[in-house]
Formats: C-alpha cells, structure tokens, sequence
C-alpha cells in the first residue's frame, strides 16, 4: 500500500512538473512581442553595453557601446542618455541639448533646440535599436497583432546555459527589392530581447547586422552629473553647425576632374568635350543605386552607335574590399564607370546616392536628379537628345 501511495505521489509530482513547464513557456510568439514590448515600456532606467556588428561582402564594422538611461516625463524624448564608444567618442543627451566628444579632435560639440532637434541625433544612430530593446518609446502592441510579417512560432535554445525563446521574422519589402530576415533572442522571465540578429538580401548580397545586450542592470541609481559632459584639460567646446552641400547647378559650368577607370586608364571631363555626357554617383552598397543601373545599361546600349554619348558612373564611399567593376560586370551592366569618386562627388555637391548629371557639350550642366525613378531612362534620353 504504501508503494502504492508513493508512485501514486510520484506521478502527481511529475503531472505538477511538467504542468509548471507548460506554463514557464510562451506558445505565441506576438505574445512574447507583445511582453517585451511592455516590458520595455515599463524600465525607468539602465545600465548596459551593446556590442554591435555590421558586415556586408565588402566591409566589417564592429563597436562596443555602454549606454546608461534615465527614463524621465518629456514629451516625444523621454531620455537622458550617455553613451560610451570604445574609440573613446562620448555622447550625452539630457532633454534640451546633445553634445559629444571628438576624441581625434579634442573638442566637445553640442547642439541646442535653438535651430536643431537634438534628439535627432539620437534617433539617426545606429544605437537606438539597441536601446529600444530595453527602454521602449512607444506601445507597439496594436502594430504587432495586425503585424503582416512572417513570424516564426517561438523556440526555447541555449546560450551561456541559459535559455531563451528564438523567433524569426522575415519580410519583404518590394520598393527596395529586399528581404529583411530577423532571429531575435528573448530572456524567458523577463521577455526582454538581448540579440537582435538581422539579415538584408537583395539578389547576391547579404548585409547582417548585430545587436548584443551585455551587463544590463534594469533600474539602477544613475547619478544626474553622468548626463553632463564639460569641457576640461584643453578639450575645446563647440556649437554645431551643419554645411549646407552645394549641389552644382543647371546652367553652371561643371568642374573638371580626373580619375581613373577599371583598366587604369585616365579620364577627365576636359577629354569629353564636344560629347553630351551623363555622371551617375553611385556605390556598391546602394540599393537605389543598383536598381538604377538596368536602366543606365539600357540607355547606354540606346546610344552606342552615337559617338557623341558618354556614360560613365562614378563610384564613391566604397568598402576597402570593394572592386565596382566587378560588381557591374556581375550584373551585366557595362558601361564605363570611374574609381575614387569621393572627391569629385564633394566638387559636384552630390550629397545623396544615386545623383546623376547631364553635361552638354561645352561642358554646362543641364540636367541633375536625386535619387531613382522607375522613369529614368525616358528621363535621361529626352535630355540628351535635346543637347545632341
């Protein structure tokens, strides 16, 4: 009898066990987004690093950040912020001005609400994903139930022999012709993600970039005096002023350059006098840019009986590893394009990718564009016949 009422113990305790177990793990995985997200929401302050990858086939970037937060009663910004770059750059933000130090410069540069919103400057960087990921802005709950995206049913793995929920996103988004696959790594008690891993594919290339939480303290004392940055021992202490690119203009006589091309041959606008010659800025790491260049290659197999036609692109801010030509000849593209463009690209005052020019034939500039257009070739050839 006794066995008996020992085994029948047993099995309960195993029946409560493995009931316990059901209820540690989520099934749904908007559920864990939905938590997170709320979790997020309700941090009042943090102390954290953030390492951080960036890698395409090309380039590597890799930085290590110690973010420290407030949560304080603003409207839009509900921040104070001090962040630390392991190159020694440090950045604080406390509501009504942003500064950072220029460790190569030694100097302190600040902005004020005056003529900027300092808080911009928080949102335009890379680190602000990361730390969305502790401290929220925003409720995003109603945005996740009606979320389109390919969502994963969430897994329990192991890392550092602790476990997580593993869910997967995946999209598509077609203006750009990308598919943005994510894996997120979520803390099974607090439902906080910690790894943020995001993979960018479009056609043969592969943009992966990294976000790691490291050392986080959830709602630390964090003293007001470290959201304060002064200047001290010769460090110099300047406002920020943003110069405005001077884009050349229609009808303004274009500057001369010379660069080399894929066969190390010399090229200079002074050369193609007498030709109507089209200039497209562009990179290998510009999305836009790689869509426009079917169009290009279209526009130059148009015009290759005139002799009077130069197409020529000017490759500009690529990796160390990059080779444009390569690249091009990858995609069947095959008109001419020059390397090292940065410092014409500054005489030009291109200022976004891709930016195209049409000089005429006595060197004038008669036509520039901004950006891509499913149109540009129609563009671009009514151009050039009007200055032909």
């Amino acid at each position: 009898m006794k066995i008996k009422q020992l085994i029948a113990i047993l099995i309960l305790i195993l029946f409560i066990f493995s009931c316990e177990k059901e209820k540690i793990y989520e099934k749904n995985s908007k559920d864990i987004l939905i938590k997170s997200n709320k979790t997020a929401l309700e941090i009042k302050s943090a102390k954290f690093e953030v390492s951080y990858e960036f890698l395409d086939i090309n380039d590597e970037y890799k930085a290590n950040i110690k973010i420290y937060a407030n949560r304080v009663k603003r409207d839009g910004d509900p921040f104070d912020l001090r962040l630390e770059y392991n190159n020694g750059m440090i950045a604080v933000y406390n509501g009504n001005e942003y500064r950072y130090f220029e460790p190569e410069n030694k100097k302190i540069v600040y902005v004020t609400d005056d003529e900027y919103d300092p808080f911009s400057f928080i949102e335009g960087n890379f680190i602000y994903r990361a730390l969305n990921m502790v401290l929220a802005n925003e409720d995003e709950s109603e945005k996740i139930k009606k979320s389109t995206d390919s969502i994963s049913d969430p897994k329990i793995v192991k890392l550092d022999n602790k476990e997580y929920y593993l869910i997967s996103k995946s999209r598509y988004f077609e203006e750009y012709d990308v598919y943005v696959i994510s894996n997120r790594y979520y803390n099974t008690d607090n439902y906080l993600c910690i790894i943020d891993s995001t993979y960018q594919i479009s056609g043969k290339d592969t943009v992966k970039v990294i976000f790691k939480i490291n050392n986080l303290e959830i709602n630390p004392n964090i003293a007001q005096n470290q959201f304060k940055l002064e200047p001290k021992d010769g460090i110099a202490l300047e406002k920020y002023e943003y110069v405005e690119p001077k884009t050349i203009e229609i009808g303004q006589k274009s500057p001369d350059f010379e660069l080399l091309d894929g066969n190390s041959q010399k090229v200079t606008l002074q050369s193609l006098t007498g030709k109507v010659v089209v200039l497209d800025f562009w990179g290998t790491w510009c999305v836009w840019c790689v869509k426009a260049m079917p169009l290009l290659e279209n526009l130059r197999k148009e015009y290759e009986k005139n002799p009077k036609v130069e197409i020529l692109g000017i490759s500009c801010q690529e990796p160390k590893n990059a080779d444009p030509v390569k690249f091009m000849k990858d995609k069947n593209i095959y008109y001419r394009t020059l390397l090292n463009g940065d410092e014409v690209a500054k005489k030009f005052g291109v200022s976004g990718f891709p930016t195209l020019f049409i000089i005429d034939k006595n060197g004038k500039v008669v036509y520039t564009k901004v950006g891509f257009s499913e149109n540009l070739q129609e563009e671009l050839s009514k151009e050039i016949k009007k200055n032909l």
